[in-house]
């Protein structure tokens, strides 16, 4: 079957609706034009097409069109921690049947997400802070092996661990 392809509208006013998209679009992105340049001369543009009522010349338009196609910077993301700068943590969470090792950087959230979907209670029996990622990684993997004759599914272990566990965790 072949591609469908996109249609545009282009009823009476074909022309005003795709100039009315690209003064939105050029409105929208206008700060994050690479080309200082081009930003002020968005700028002036716009503020003539407000004070004109919608009129601009085809050159105008024919800028608006190349200005369109320019590039952009990325739009900033919300304002986040760097992962690199959060000290990881490997932890320790048990079921009533059930332990789970696993690596996070927030042991509390991880907890009410794991405990979210399980019917039984879920609390943490150690948390073991690591450096680096790098680090908790390791350490999680070698706890991982180490246990690997009582995994029961992915991370999760038979009970029968929770003392010697908490023994190499802790070092009590």
């Amino acid at each position: 079957m072949g591609k469908k392809r996109k249609r545009k509208y282009k009823g009476k006013f074909g022309i005003a609706i795709e100039r009315e998209h690209l003064i939105k679009r050029i409105a929208r992105n206008r700060t994050r034009l690479k080309d200082i340049k081009f930003q002020d001369a968005v700028k002036g543009i716009l503020a003539q097409f407000s004070s004109r009522g919608g009129n601009l010349t085809e050159r105008q338009w024919d800028y608006l069109k190349v200005i369109d196609k320019a590039p952009l910077y990325r739009k900033p993301r919300c304002k986040r921690i760097k992962w690199k700068e959060i000290e990881p943590s490997v932890y320790a969470m048990a079921t009533n049947r059930y332990i789970k090792i696993g690596k996070s950087v927030s042991v509390q959230k991880r907890l009410s997400a794991i405990q979210n979907g399980n019917p039984e209670t879920v609390r943490v029996l150690c948390e073991e802070k690591c450096d680096t990622h790098q680090q908790a990684l390791d350490r999680e993997q070698a706890l991982h092996r180490y246990f690997a004759s009582k995994r029961v599914r992915g991370e999760w272990f038979d009970i029968s661990i929770k003392n010697e566990l908490v023994m190499m965790m802790t070092g009590k």
